[in-house]
């Protein structure tokens, strides 16, 4: 019994100085990840970098751009409907030069905020 303790005592003593030249795997593991986030974020650094100068070189490209006005965007019988009333004909007269109904035309002027 007194041999066996000898001898595991000691195997843990060879083991303990031999651990002590052995490299340490997670330590290299721990510089190679450390390594791999420096570079990621170095490349995410220069990618935004990149963003950012070729938004200021397109954003004045799209600011000089006119905007349409809001004429230009309803359709075309809206556009008409607006003008005969402006020129001051009644929701009937209107349904009559468009072929629509009175409906119809009420609920164009409506949408459009003419007042009726």
């Amino acid at each position: 019994m007194l041999i066996a303790a000898i001898t595991f005592l000691a195997a843990g003593i060879i083991l303990w100085i031999f651990s002590f030249f052995m490299q340490d795997k997670f330590k290299q593991l721990d510089q190679q990840i450390e390594q791999l986030t420096l570079s990621n974020m170095q490349e995410t650094y220069t990618l935004n970098k990149k963003v950012k100068i070729l938004e200021e070189e397109l954003l004045p490209a799209v600011q000089r751009e006119p905007k349409p006005n809001k004429a230009s965007q309803k359709p075309a019988i809206f556009q008409q409907v607006l003008r005969l009333h402006q020129q001051g004909y009644s929701i009937r007269e209107i349904a009559n030069h468009t072929n629509m109904t009175e409906d119809d035309v009420y609920r164009i002027a409506k949408q459009a905020g003419v007042p009726l």
